[in-house]
């Protein structure tokens, strides 16, 4: 569930939930962030899951990886918050903007059509 492959997250949780645990999946993304220290991997799939199942009450958490040091992680935290809180990806635009990272760049919204 906590790979950062999501072909491999869907596999792992169509089978949790074929095997009758279906509320499994979003508690164990949560619990996996929840550490301090996360491993850089356990992030991006845990990350990648909440984009995924998540809900609002997932953002605070997420924001945290938003200034991890590692621009695949941060690049997961921006693409979660995007799926789930498009308005605190918005709100955070000359932040988002600023990053170093293409990957994490990559996910700003797109200019309003005039």
């Amino acid at each position: 569930m906590l790979d950062p492959d999501a072909r491999i997250r869907y596999h792992a949780r169509a089978t949790l939930y074929a095997r009758g645990h279906t509320d499994l999946a979003p508690r164990g993304y949560r619990d996996a962030l929840a550490p301090a220290a996360v491993p850089d991997a356990t992030a991006i799939g845990a990350l990648g899951g909440l984009a995924d199942l998540g809900s609002a009450r997932d953002v605070p958490r997420i924001l945290d990886f938003t200034a991890h040091p590692k621009a695949r992680v941060r690049a997961e935290a921006w693409r979660a918050l995007g799926i789930l809180a498009p308005e605190e990806v918005s709100r955070r635009t000359d932040r988002l903007a600023a990053d170093l990272s293409n990957e994490v760049r990559r996910h700003l919204p797109a200019p309003p059509a005039d």
